[in-house]
């Protein structure tokens, strides 16, 4: 007899999957995402990233502009009807497609938007990854309406088309029609979903299964430097209070773990950058341990910097060497932080026995703590 767990690795190791992935790479249990505040002007990003493995003989063509369509199971176990994009774009481009090659992987990130409408809370999930560009509407996005806190399950399908399709040909980088391709149904695995509500006394915090995660924003008024290139302004914004209301101690990840987002006044998601001269190895000292009612802070370092191109940015470390950026973002804000980490235990170097160590009972998860307002001026 065939065990459930034995046959989904014999189709992995034979076909092409798809799985719904964390920032960095694996999927931890919790993911909460804080429920905005039911007012204009507020929304709450929720990235997503889309794993597709082909560990078959033959490429195999991905169309991933408008070929993800999500399915969402609310708390109650009743399926949630979305409401389809209005322009749903369906891969007549060339650029609209992904080639997976045998024994590789691709990811598609989307990041959709937590908001209300009408007094109405929404899930809406873009139908591609270029919504960078363009705001996220009902014209080109899933919606999920009337949705509250709860735990929810999600998923994606794909369904790939029913004849001859076009893709890059890598080497003359020109469309070549791909013959005999079967059609294929994609489906993930579900992954839980909470909707949680931030702490009744302190809107600036969340706390998830005992672990309170608190939004820190010191500098809530930044100055723009005076304009010429190079010019750079440090400022402290963005960090986080982690409280440990549990009996047990647990560690927490520093390394490469939290990941700004930032919300224009008008609930717009703004864009993110990220650029990286060296990456640093993680160290003990980025996994501390929190006591039992017990909490510690941490500051991500960030500055206002003028570039060549007369364009300033708002530059946050990462925490790994790297760096988010911000372009050119002035007037009224909101930041918060997500803490990603699907690693419960790491090696490390240790210079003093010269060999590695085991570091154990990380905290994993996604949390997205609450937004906090700032403001950008310019003197």
């Amino acid at each position: 007899m065939t065990s459930k767990k034995s046959q989904n690795s014999n189709a992995k190791a034979n076909d092409v999957y798809m799985e719904i992935n964390a920032p960095g790479g694996g999927m931890p249990d919790i993911v909460a995402i804080v429920v905005p505040e039911n007012k204009p002007g507020t929304a709450a990003p929720v990235e997503l990233r889309v794993g597709i493995t082909n560990n078959t003989s033959s490429p195999f063509p991905f169309r991933h502009y408008g070929g993800l369509i999500p399915e969402l199971v609310g708390p109650d176990g009743q399926v949630k009807i979305a409401q389809e994009p209005i322009n749903r774009q369906f891969g007549t481009r060339e650029n609209d497609w992904a080639l997976v090659r045998v024994r590789d992987s691709i990811g598609i990130s989307l990041r959709a938007k937590l908001s209300w409408r009408n007094n109405s809370l929404q899930l809406q999930v873009p139908t591609n990854p270029e919504h960078w560009q363009v705001p996220i509407t009902p014209d080109n996005s899933w919606t999920f309406d009337a949705l509250g806190t709860g735990t929810y399950q999600m998923r994606f399908t794909y369904d790939s088309p029913n004849k001859e399709i076009l893709s890059s040909n890598p080497k003359t980088r020109q469309l070549a029609e791909l013959e005999g391709i079967p059609t294929r149904k994609l489906v993930t695995p579900f992954i839980d979903l909470r909707l949680v509500q931030p702490v009744e006394h302190d809107k600036s915090a969340v706390e998830v299964d005992g672990i309170r995660f608190e939004t820190l924003v010191p500098d809530r008024i930044l100055n723009v430097p005076q304009k010429e290139p190079g010019a750079k302004t440090l400022v402290q914004l963005a960090g986080i209070r982690i409280t440990n209301n549990t009996p047990n101690p647990v560690r927490f990840s520093f390394h490469n773990s939290l990941i700004p987002e930032i919300v224009g006044a008008d609930g717009q998601i703004q864009r993110r950058g990220y650029f990286s001269d060296w990456l640093s190895v993680a160290q003990e000292s980025d996994f501390i341990l929190i006591m039992p009612g017990k909490n510690i802070k941490f500051f991500l370092g960030a500055a206002l910097w003028w570039q060549d191109n007369d364009e300033f940015l708002l530059v946050i470390d990462a925490g790994n060497g790297g760096s988010y950026t911000f372009e050119s973002i002035l007037g009224n804000y909101k930041i918060c932080l997500n803490y990603v980490n699907s690693r419960a235990s790491v090696k490390v170097d240790d210079p003093i026995n010269r060999k590695q160590k085991q570091i154990e009972n990380i905290w994993t998860g996604i949390v997205t703590t609450p937004f906090v307002e700032f403001h950008v001026a310019r003197n």
